[in-house]
């Protein structure tokens, strides 16, 4: 997602700083997360890691998951980072206007997008909230 808004700038310097800050913060994550998991785990994560790649998969080892894909699962899940890549993006087309032409201009697209991105945020917050709807079991 971040990446998408780097490249939303139109500078190649943001999206080359973007990556490399990327790359060295989840490399730290990386070691710390499997350092953990040898840990938990010992052999059988060592075994699993030898067949997994790190960044770029093997589609030959694809293993079918347990569970089927669930639409419900995601719009329960990614509403909050769905509604901030619109927020993101409306400040930066803002802030865009406010550096080039120095005037604040908001135009009429926008503002469509962010209504209905903020009801869509709204629908999915109250259903997940308030009901069972986006609930499925075993998940």
């Amino acid at each position: 997602m971040g990446l998408g808004i780097a490249l939303f700038a139109h500078l190649w310097w943001l999206t080359l700083i973007y990556m490399l800050i990327f790359w060295l913060y989840y490399e730290r994550i990386m070691f710390v997360e499997e350092a953990f998991l040898r840990n938990k785990f010992g052999n059988e994560y060592i075994k699993w890691a030898e067949i997994t790649p790190a960044f770029i998969p093997r589609f030959k080892n694809y293993v079918k998951p347990n569970l089927p894909f669930s639409i419900k699962n995601v719009l329960k899940r990614e509403y909050n980072g769905f509604f901030a890549i619109i927020i993101v993006l409306f400040i930066f087309e803002v802030a865009g206007d406010l550096v080039t032409e120095h005037k604040f201009e908001v135009d009429s697209y926008w503002v469509v997008i962010l209504c209905v991105g903020f009801v869509v945020w709204i629908v999915l917050r109250t259903l997940k909230k308030k009901t069972n709807l986006l609930n499925i079991g075993g998940r």
